[in-house]
């Protein structure tokens, strides 16, 4: 165990755990991020094609948990910023950025849950592919990244209202925007920028600070936030591993490092694990877990792919992991 470091500490890497089977669920395109239902019914999984003539073309897979099968698939349009994907609150919707060519506009598809069908596609903003997502806590608004489209245009963070399922207001941030994080509490939002500090934004005022890079973390790029207190599990751009910040007083007080290049990090729905995917560059995934107990780090799963994203079943027995290089989803048992 690395010694004391300045403010911070290092977390203890432990030896994995018995393995237990995997399940890997193939997919006909390239898979990027997941989003699991509430009741754990239904897993979403955005996916983009591979040649010139189908890379534009993006879609949503519709995945049975009970039984590891694909049960739809809905076109959607042009995937970026890594192919985000949210589902309400009450579950009855999935909402999908994207870019739209019927519109040339950058869009979020809203998907229903019940019949698996677009309901309806919501413009951002005219020339601008839209990326991040993320929900209030109650449920009322959604929040969408959309990057500026030229020098001297503002990117912007919308406002969607998910009653009438349209923008109400527009937050400008100046810079180049990848992540969107909001607090369990619902007052702030956290906006990871490419190479910039980290944006803050007051939900209430839609007033925008900036962290300095000396106070945050420098260059992150996703962060799950605790719901039962002000920590944030986040890992970095340059794949210099994974940090606890104290989100009270923005500093990282706890780090560990990882063998290869973390891809996304999720907690457990009762806070007691965070769990770290991670691509190691030679065509092997790996999965990792943080005890938030202890702040042990174990390696917990290793198989021959591509780890992109995470999403944890709402009964915490299941991780579900986009692998890019087999083109499927494999299902971890975590319990």
């Amino acid at each position: 165990m690395p010694g004391e470091i300045g403010p911070e500490r290092f977390g203890e890497v432990l030896s994995p755990s018995p393995a237990s089977p995997l399940v890997k669920i193939p997919l006909a395109k390239r898979p990027w991020k997941i989003a699991v239902t509430p009741d754990g019914r239904q897993a979403y999984v955005t996916a983009t094609g591979f040649d010139a003539d189908d890379w534009r073309s993006g879609a949503v897979y519709v995945i049975d948990t009970a039984t590891s099968l694909v049960t739809a698939t809905i076109p959607i349009g042009l995937l970026e910023g890594g192919g985000q994907i949210a589902i309400s609150l009450d579950g009855r919707y999935a909402y999908v950025p994207n870019w739209d060519d019927h519109s040339a506009s950058g869009v979020i598809t809203v998907i229903d849950t019940a019949t698996n069908t677009v309901a309806k596609n919501i413009p951002t903003d005219g020339g601008r592919t839209t990326r991040g997502i993320a929900f209030a806590p109650d449920g009322r608004r959604a929040y969408a990244l959309v990057p500026k489209t030229e020098w001297g245009t503002p990117n912007v963070v919308c406002v969607i209202d998910t009653t009438t399922q349209a923008v109400t207001a527009r937050i400008d941030v100046t810079h180049d925007l990848k992540e969107i994080m909001i607090t369990p509490d619902g007052r702030h939002a956290y906006v990871s920028i490419s190479y910039d500090p980290t944006a803050l934004i007051d939900l209430s005022t839609s007033e925008v600070s900036f962290l300095p890079a000396n106070v945050f973390v420098y260059g992150w790029y996703k962060m799950a936030i605790a719901s039962d207190s002000p920590r944030g599990y986040l890992f970095h751009e340059d794949g210099a591993g994974v940090s606890l910040v104290d989100l009270d007083t923005h500093q990282r007080t706890v780090a560990w490092a990882t063998a290869g290049r973390p891809t996304d990090v999720a907690i457990t729905p009762d806070g007691r694990h965070v769990y770290v995917t991670q691509a190691s560059g030679n065509g092997i995934a790996d999965l990792w877990v943080i005890d938030t107990g202890t702040n042990q780090l174990f390696p917990c799963r290793t198989w021959s792919g591509d780890a992109r994203s995470i999403s944890i079943a709402p009964n915490g027995l299941r991780a579900y992991v986009a692998d890019g290089r087999e083109r499927a989803v494999v299902v971890v048992p975590i319990a």
